[in-house]
Order: structure tokens, then sequence, then C-alpha cells
């Protein structure tokens, strides 16, 4: 299901996604779905080798599509933050930009 990376608890705010999957193909699923803060249409980003994604883990929805064949390997880090997150919601918070290269 979609969701948030973060909670009031993890003090979660910035979520990082490196992919290492050898071999990804389209069709073979498992890209990550962000749902654009302000609206619009969902982005999906393939787990290629190498892609690394960042994004707000306070404002960006997102799930990961199911995977239909092969594997999907990946680390994700989060960067946390010791200020209640309530602290950091202000109007920039809603910027988002998705960048990858093959």
């Amino acid at each position: 299901p979609a969701h948030f990376d973060t909670t009031a608890t993890t003090g979660r705010v910035v979520t990082a996604i490196l992919y290492l999957s050898e071999a990804w193909a389209p069709g073979d699923g498992g890209e990550l779905r962000v749902y654009p803060p302000g609206g619009g249409a969902p982005v999906d980003v393939a787990p290629r080798r190498n892609a690394l994604v960042v994004f707000s883990s306070t404002s960006v929805l997102h799930r990961t599509l199911p995977l239909v064949r092969g594997l999907r390997t990946a680390v994700s880090f989060w960067f946390s933050s010791t200020e209640p997150i309530a602290l950091l919601e202000t109007p920039r918070r809603h910027l988002v930009k998705l960048a990858h290269a093959d």
C-alpha cells in the first residue's frame, strides 16, 4: 500500500533508495511509484542498478509495484531529525524533484 516513510516516533525526514539489481527490464515490475505532493499523475521509477532516488519522508506518498519476475535488490537509507516533525512542515516541504540517470 502507498505510505509515507515517517511517523512521529521515527523522525525520518529524507528517504534515499539505492537500487542494486543486476538485471532489470521493462515488464519485470518492482518500480517505485511516487505520488507527487501537489497532485498530478504518479511517477514510476525503474529499479535499475545504481539508480539513487531521494525524496521527502514526510510529504511524498509512495509504494513499490508488484515484482513480476526477477529480483529487486535495494538498500534504503533514512535521514532523521531530532526536531519534532511538525516544525519541519513548511510550504517548502512540498517541493519534490525526481531525477535519475541510466
